[in-house]
């Protein structure tokens, strides 16, 4: 019989190993009781085999301890659905706080953006198109020197450079300064759209987030338009003393310990389509605008009745 229990001991050890610590798709499927029953048909034979009381000790303790690690496994309460709460809790703190970190580092990169926008937007309303285009040095020197400023900065991943181009109501390149990027026919559409808006496009090895910003002509007609190019992450495919590899996460001391990646999406979607609805939004509320201006000069111009009885005694005073 000690041969039985020996073997069923082994049998009930390979199932909670298998089950509980490995848990192996098919031996999970196995239940308890099977093992209770393994690990009791062990003891039975332990006790009814004959010989020294010694020989058989040595088993007794194998199988007294299969079955406090049956009771632990499948007994003892397990605590385990507080832990999973737990770490979904602290998971998801975590999280957020990533995205709140990611977030405002976007916000930052847009405030730079726009501080761009806004000294090009002046320098342009102060001198006009013609001017600009009759002699576009100061126009050249001013992006040249708003490049380099902004690379010097903390707000770019080290060791790039931003982009800055001026293009005409045509589309005609005027000026430019620092790295600026080719643009498709899906961003010269963006640059003809009138419309301030960020967006994101993959150049080659980078992933640039661009900026359009509209300076309008002094009348308030359509003029020059600024595209800023950040870019926001490069992947050289390896890594090396040479070459190594930027996410805007470098910049996120919050996340340190995780790895975080960026999906981006194509700004093809239905964009043109919303500024396309933008742009007519804006032009039924100029048409409105310009009638009830017109039809306020139309109207005859009435005076309160203080005023009218002022005008009566005036009236009255000089007969």
């Amino acid at each position: 019989m000690l041969p039985l229990s020996t073997a069923c001991l082994a049998a009930a050890w390979t199932l909670l190993l298998l089950r509980d610590v490995i848990a192996a798709p098919w031996a999970v499927r196995i239940p308890p009781v099977a093992v209770a029953a393994i690990l009791a048909v062990a003891a039975a034979a332990s006790i009814t085999a004959r010989g020294r009381i010694l020989s058989r000790l040595g088993l007794w303790v194998a199988i007294a301890l299969a079955a406090i690690s049956f009771g632990l496994f499948h007994l003892v309460p397990s605590n385990e659905e507080g832990a999973r709460k737990t770490w979904r809790r602290g998971a998801s703190h975590r999280i957020a706080a990533t995205l709140r970190a990611v977030g405002n580092e976007v916000a930052h990169l847009e405030d730079v953006s726009t501080v761009l926008g806004t000294r090009v937007r002046d320098h342009v309303a102060s001198r006009g198109e013609e001017s600009i285009r009759s002699d576009p040095t100061e126009v050249f020197t001013l992006l040249d020197s708003l490049a380099q400023a902004a690379s010097r900065g903390r707000s770019l991943t080290p060791g790039t450079a931003i982009g800055l181009q001026l293009f005409a109501a045509d589309g005609a390149r005027l000026a430019w300064a620092g790295w600026p990027q080719a643009t498709l026919e899906v961003d010269r559409l963006f640059l003809k759209s009138g419309t301030e808006f960020f967006y994101t496009r993959t150049v080659s090895l980078y992933q640039i987030l661009s900026h359009v910003v509209p300076c309008p002509a002094r009348n308030g007609e359509r003029g020059l338009t600024l595209l800023v190019d950040i870019p926001l992450e490069v992947d050289y495919r390896v890594n090396n003393r040479f070459l190594k590899s930027a996410s805007l996460a470098d910049n996120l001391p919050l996340v340190a310990a995780g790895r975080v990646s960026f999906e981006y999406f194509p700004p093809t979607g239905n964009l043109p389509e919303r500024l396309e609805r933008f742009r007519g939004q804006q032009t039924a509320y100029h048409e409105r605008r310009e009638r009830a201006i017109a039809a306020a000069r139309a109207r005859p111009r009435t005076l309160p009745p203080t005023d009218r009885k002022a005008s009566h005694l005036r009236a009255g005073r000089m007969y």
